[in-house]
């Protein structure tokens, strides 16, 4: 029957037009942090850089963390077991934890410490997109990003503790111009 065709065919356009959705967020969302760093760094003042450094300092932090936990406890990608359907293209790193919902939860977690809640909410609802995305593109299990959303807490709350102690002379030695802020 042509309706039980056109039903077949409105499927698969939703399922394709679903994975374009999911692979634009799951390769673009995560630029929204690195041009927000750039942003506050040049246009902020000295708070707004303080603000750029901490965030940036909880990246790093963050990343360290991942990597070390990817060395010491490294799982497999749905892909490689293999389970599931693989939509994007990746290499067979470690799977756990997530370093794209690392990065998202953990700039939103350190925006929240600052004080910035709505800034931060905004992200942490784009990094449950972002994670949503590459659980669906089978590129991560949820827990890969359950583990992220976790790790992103203590490395947060660590970046802004050293933000309390250094942040004012670690920020004017990389901007020379806060000495006179």
């Amino acid at each position: 029957s042509t309706q039980g065709v056109s039903s077949a065919a409105s499927d698969v356009y939703k399922r394709q037009s679903l994975a374009w959705a999911a692979f634009l967020v799951a390769k673009l969302v995560i630029y929204l942090v690195p041009v927000h760093l750039i942003l506050l760094w040049v246009l902020g003042g000295s708070a707004a850089r303080r603000a750029a450094l901490t965030l940036f300092a909880s990246l790093i932090l963050a990343l360290a963390a991942s990597y070390l936990l990817g060395a010491l406890f490294p799982a497999q990608r749905p892909f490689q077991i293999p389970l599931g359907h693989q939509l994007l293209d990746h290499r067979g790193s470690p799977s756990f934890p997530s370093n794209h919902g690392l990065i998202m939860f953990t700039y939103a977690m350190t925006l929240a410490l600052l004080g910035w809640g709505r800034l931060a909410a905004t992200i942490a609802i784009a990094g449950i997109a972002v994670a949503w995305s590459r659980i669906y593109l089978g590129v991560h299990f949820p827990f890969d990003m359950a583990g992220a959303l976790i790790l992103s807490l203590p490395v947060s709350w660590l970046a802004v503790r050293l933000n309390m102690a250094f942040g004012r002379t670690w920020t004017c030695l990389l901007y020379t111009s806060d000495a006179a802020d």
